[in-house]
Formats: C-alpha cells, sequence, structure tokens
C-alpha cells in the first residue's frame, strides 16, 4: 500500500462545501485510500478514480485559503 489517493469525492454537495483543506477526509475504499474535501458530515460520496496522486493534487487551494486572504497579521 502507498500513500497515493487512488479515489476523490465528486458529488455536487461536497464540491460546494468549505474544503477541508486536507485535514481529515481521508477514508479507505476499494482497498486504496479516498479523499473528500468537503468539509461535509455526510459520508454517502460519489467516489472518481484518481491513478494515484498525492493529496495535495486533490484539495482546492483557493478555497481552503479563501478565508485567510486578506487577513493582516500584526507582531
Amino acid at each position: 500500500m502507498t500513500d497515493a489517493i487512488h479515489w476523490v469525492c465528486r458529488k455536487a454537495e461536497h464540491l460546494a462545501a468549505p474544503s477541508r483543506a486536507g485535514r481529515g477526509g481521508l477514508t479507505f475504499y476499494r482497498g486504496h485510500w479516498a479523499y473528500c474535501d468537503g468539509n461535509v458530515e455526510d459520508t454517502q460520496h460519489e467516489w472518481s478514480e484518481t491513478g494515484g496522486v498525492t493529496i495535495d493534487l486533490l484539495i482546492d487551494w483557493p478555497r481552503a485559503l479563501g478565508p485567510m486572504r486578506g487577513v493582516t497579521v500584526h507582531r
């Protein structure tokens, strides 16, 4: 077994949800890792094969980082 993600959730409601940015969302499906980027409680996924990619390629980074954009950090 490798750390590659072979399945990704493509359920419309999950794709529309806020991104979990890699925190959680991993599960085992048909003998391989699967990932759902949608931060939802619903466990009914619609899995699509990826061919085996890293989790970084499956995270919707603009959506994940959106709430942090424009935040000023003061020292």
